[in-house]
């Protein structure tokens, strides 16, 4: 059961994509909504993403559901400049 709903939590409308999964999985996924502040337009982008792979990191699923790019850039390719900021 989420316990956080309102001010501070998730609103009520984001709450309804998450009713499908048990109690556990519903507190997590709404620890994430809140955490990453997935507007309630993007709650049910996120629980696509879930459901087509459960096992996968959360952060990682809110930040494609919110559209954030991960990329990884080897220390070798930035410029020395950079690290002298």
């Amino acid at each position: 059961m989420i316990t956080r709903v309102g001010d501070g939590g998730i609103s009520n409308r984001a709450i309804r994509p998450l009713t499908k999964y048990t109690h556990g999985t519903q507190e997590a996924l709404a620890e994430i909504i809140i955490r990453k502040e997935i507007p309630t337009t993007k709650v049910s982008d996120f629980t696509k993403l879930y459901d087509q792979n459960p096992d996968a990191d959360l952060d990682k699923l809110a930040d494609k559901a919110l559209g954030i790019e991960t990329i990884t850039v080897p220390v070798s390719k930035i410029p020395v400049e950079v690290f002298a900021a």
